[in-house]
């Protein structure tokens, strides 16, 4: 009997933790957890839930884009999830890009230029011809249209901070925003964004507690189904 007590002991002091452990978690994610995106169809809703923790209370206003319309830079593009249908092209004169960027990007094919442009990351499909460059981005993708490139603020891709594309196709629900004072103000680090699958919590998924008190769930994503595929610069001759 007595050799019994301490394992009796030991089994209370375990459904305890277990107990309280199932107490905090539950506490923690009913009061301000929220999920980093992906967001399932958010297109039928508001694309700001998607900036929600940059935009602090503020919000973009957003259109839905067409064919014919114009494009400017240190715009937003979101396109429909992985999971939706969404294809986007926009042609810029090719007279407006500079003689770097096309150097970089499709005759040297500069490895350090590719790895980190905007306009070949995943899901954006960058094709130069003889008078323009074709942009086709794919559904899964948020597009900060912008003239340098990661922790390269000098570089350019344009000669001009005013530089205009025009949409020649879109298929899906695409939301546009040039409220540039916001998005310089509040999103100045965004280049790419993935928008994965589904906004349910995944067998994995990873609790962190941001610097001014909310939660976010990081989820585990598959390479080859939750986030765009590459696509590599092309040159068509006419």
């Amino acid at each position: 009997m007595l050799h019994n007590k301490p394992r009796k002991h030991i089994g209370i002091l375990l459904l305890c933790i277990i107990f309280f452990t199932f107490l905090i978690i539950s506490l923690v994610k009913s009061e301000n957890t929220k999920s980093i995106a992906p967001y399932k169809h958010y297109e039928e809703n508001d694309p700001n839930v998607l900036f929600e923790s940059r935009l602090r209370g503020q919000s973009l206003k957003f259109y839905t884009l067409k064919n014919e319309m114009d494009v400017y830079l240190h715009s937003i593009i979101v396109m429909p999830s992985i999971e939706q249908e969404g294809f986007l092209s926009i042609e810029f004169p090719r007279k407006m890009l500079t003689d770097k960027f096309i150097k970089d990007m499709f005759y040297e094919k500069n490895r350090n230029v590719l790895n980190i442009h905007p306009f070949s990351d995943n899901g954006i499909e960058p094709i130069l011809t003889r008078d323009k460059l074709i942009l086709n981005i794919h559904n899964g993708v948020i597009l900060h249209l912008r003239n340098d490139m990661q922790f390269f603020p000098k570089y350019k891709t344009f000669k001009s901070e005013r530089v205009a594309g025009r949409v020649t196709q879109v298929k899906g629900n695409i939301f546009y925003s040039s409220d540039h004072q916001v998005i310089r103000r509040k999103l100045s680090d965004v280049y790419v964004w993935w928008i994965g699958p589904g906004s349910e919590t995944k067998h994995g998924s990873k609790l962190y507690k941001q610097p001014d008190g909310s939660y976010v769930v990081i989820m585990p994503f598959d390479k080859k189904t939750d986030i765009p595929p590459k696509y590599p610069p092309k040159i068509l001759k006419d």
